[in-house]
This record gives structure tokens, sequence and C-alpha cells, in this order.
């Protein structure tokens, strides 16, 4: 772990890492969509901005709270898993999904 940063540092880091993926994901699937700006904590992913606003939900969860369909939920929390942005933790119905932890890798 970096405990030589500060926090905002850290806090900046997340954000710049999050922003890339997305530009990443969306790259991939060939949309067109802009990364809004990381350091006023907006991502183009609601899933996302879920994640770093209450850091561990169930698919449930996020589902009722952003108002998406089961369906969508799962197949987004799948491609970002795949991604390495999230992590799936638990099984079953006991599953809950956070961000991967990106601080301990190198940028």
């Amino acid at each position: 772990m970096n405990s030589h940063l500060s926090d905002d540092t850290k806090l900046n880091r997340i954000g710049e890492i999050l922003a890339k993926g997305v530009a990443i994901y969306q790259l991939r699937n060939k949309k067109r969509v802009a990364v809004n700006n990381y350091e006023k904590k907006e991502f183009a992913d609601p899933i996302i901005e879920f994640l770093v606003k209450f850091g561990e939900a169930s698919p449930s969860e996020i589902r009722d709270s952003l108002s998406i369909s089961r369906s969508t939920v799962y197949r987004r929390l799948k491609e970002l898993e795949s991604s390495g942005l999230v992590r799936r933790v638990g099984e079953t119905k006991q599953v809950k999904y956070s961000l991967s932890n990106i601080l301990d890798d190198d940028v």
C-alpha cells in the first residue's frame, strides 16, 4: 500500500484510474461518450459512482438505488469485474461488489 501518499493524492489517483478504465471500456465498445471530470468526482458509469459513494453493495442494492434493470446491473458488474475495476466478494445471495484496490497496483 502506498501509505506515503496524502489522502488528496490517493483520491486524485483513484479518479484518474477510474476515468481511464471508463474510457477504455467505452473505446472497446465503440461508444463515443465523454468521460466526466474525475476531479469533481463524477464518472460516466452510475455503478462506479455508486460504489465510490457507498463502498460495497449487493446487485439488488445497486438496482434499487439506481433504478436499473436486474439484467443490466449483472451485465455491467460482470464487465466491470472483468476489466479489473470492480471485485466480487462472497457467494450467491451474499455476493457484494466493491471497487478493486487499485492503490496497490502501479499506474
